[in-house]
């Protein structure tokens, strides 16, 4: 060791305050001197000195990923996270392992952000809804969603995914409590839920589906929507749990089994999709369309049944414009004859406990039966259906020229 070297280690030991940092050359590094002169007598004076040079202040804060652990976060500093390579002055990160069931999937132990946690939507106007399929329209979507409320907008989304919007939050409650899990046929079920958005805004470009119509709707102002507050449309709301029997309406009075039967399994691709139509007797004297029951073969054929034939059209001869024949939910579950009189039919329900949801001329009652004034049975193509005619005066019964 030269002179020269002694005399600056000896002028650096008399004044601590002029060693400066090894990396940035320019703040001074205060290691007390108190610590310097206990230790002087054990150790010589370069051996000191060299070590005071490759010290470093303990960082009070150590930044990991874009946050500090210091006394005023929540995340702890661990001595154990840094770690001092043998004859380096420079700090390395030891690299924590996840522990096992912890579920902690993060390699730095540095605490979870409440954005990225899952929320779970509350109830909102808007639902999403998958399970629909990749063929339907927003006319299919509105025909099954207008049955429990008044529907605002409709979008078809990617990947069969749908956005539908109701006017308020109680419509949008009881689509999800009626129509949530509902079987479309063997393997799908259609599946809503709240979505995260509010209201569904308007995509500016019009964007066309496969067959032409475009995939965003609005029914607002649509007079297809049930739930309004004139006396002529409450008797329209019939809010009943899904069912094999639909109940049709605002069909002509010259209505035909045969046409409503050919209408429903051609839809459907099923010939024997249909079990028995009943055309009900009418309410009031004087009426200007008919009522009746369609019995279909499972729950699944009559949702699809209303995805796609719900506003059908139906030709009258009484009348040059068409009508538009209404579908929904039965609130019977189960229709039979009687033992014994073939004129009569009994109809079966489960007891709700909210009558008034159902038409206003039916009541809450179980069971209940009505007189047929016409039985016709016919087979078309090998498989048979029977048509149940209860007016006073059956204008028509079943085209047969048509089974044929």
């Amino acid at each position: 060791m030269d002179r020269n070297q002694q005399e600056n280690g000896q002028r650096m030991l008399m004044n601590p305050a002029s060693l400066r940092c090894t990396e940035c050359r320019r703040h001074p590094v205060h290691n007390g001197g108190r610590q310097m002169e206990e230790t002087a007598g054990h150790r010589s004076t370069m051996e000191h000195v060299s070590n005071v040079l490759n010290r470093r202040p303990r960082p009070s804060s150590v930044e990991r990923g874009g946050r500090g652990y210091g006394k005023n976060n929540n995340n702890v500093f661990r001595g154990s996270d840094v770690h001092r390579d043998h004859g380096s002055s420079e700090l390395r990160r030891i690299v924590r392992k996840p522990e096992s069931g912890s579920g902690d999937s993060s390699a730095a132990p540095c605490r979870r952000s409440s954005s990225s946690r899952t929320r779970h939507a509350v109830p909102g106007r808007t639902l999403l809804v998958r399970g629909l399929g990749r063929e339907v329209n927003c006319d299919n979507v509105f025909n099954i969603f207008c049955l429990y409320g008044n529907v605002t907008t409709v979008k078809i989304l990617r990947n069969g995914l749908v956005l539908v919007e109701l006017n308020d939050v109680e419509a949008a409650k009881r689509c999800v409590n009626h129509l949530h899990l509902l079987p479309l046929d063997q393997k799908n079920k259609l599946k809503i839920k709240y979505s995260n958005y509010s209201y569904i805004r308007d995509q500016g470009k019009v964007i066309k589906l496969s067959d032409g119509t475009p995939a965003q709707k609005y029914y607002k102002t649509s007079k297809l929507n049930r739930f309004s507050y004139k006396t002529k449309f409450v008797n329209e709301r019939r809010i009943a749990a899904p069912s094999k029997i639909l109940h049709f309406f605002n069909a002509p009075l010259d209505i035909s089994g045969s046409k409503i039967r050919r209408a429903v399994i051609n839809a459907l691709g099923c010939k024997d999709a249909v079990r028995s139509i009943t055309i009900l007797s009418q309410k009031q004297p004087g009426a200007k369309c008919s009522t009746g029951l369609l019995e279909i073969k499972s729950v699944d054929l009559a949702a699809k049944a209303v995805l796609l034939l719900n506003h059908m059209q139906l030709e009258s001869s009484r009348s040059k414009f068409p009508f538009l024949m209404k579908l929904c939910f039965s609130k019977w579950s189960e229709m039979r004859q009687k033992s014994g009189d073939s004129t009569a039919l009994i109809f079966n329900t489960k007891p709700h406990n909210t009558p008034w949801l159902f038409h206003r001329y039916d009541y809450g009652v179980s069971t209940v039966e009505y007189k047929v004034s016409r039985v016709t049975r016919a087979t078309d193509e090998d498989w048979p259906w029977t048509l149940w005619d209860m007016r006073n005066r059956a204008t028509e019964a079943i085209d047969l020229e048509a089974c044929r």
